[in-house]
């Protein structure tokens, strides 16, 4: 769901790294349209594309892997989708 920032920073059960991550995906997936189940997929790998390298200085792998699980676990995304966007993170990523 898309939860604007100011409502982001009132969750008491979640935690900073959470929100900052929910933050950034929200406003990179935030349009009037709606999103195909199908496309969730190529959008996963464009905000890694797009944010590895924020992601990466905010320590947010853990969330991006937790979220791409709990995407994973509704179906909405297969394990070669994860291992490809988490390979594209340690590349973007590597020093």
């Amino acid at each position: 769901s898309r939860t604007s920032p100011k409502a982001m920073h009132d969750f008491i059960d979640v935690e900073e790294p959470e929100k900052v991550f929910f933050l950034l995906w929200n406003k990179f997936v935030q349009s009037d349209t709606v999103i195909p189940r199908k496309s969730l997929p190529r959008i996963c790998y464009d905000f890694v594309e797009t944010h590895a390298e924020k992601l990466h200085e905010a320590n947010l792998r853990e969330q991006l892997m937790f979220h791409m699980s709990n995407m994973w676990d509704e179906g909405l995304v297969s394990d070669d989708h994860i291992l490809s966007c988490m390979h594209l993170y340690n590349l973007k990523c590597k020093k």
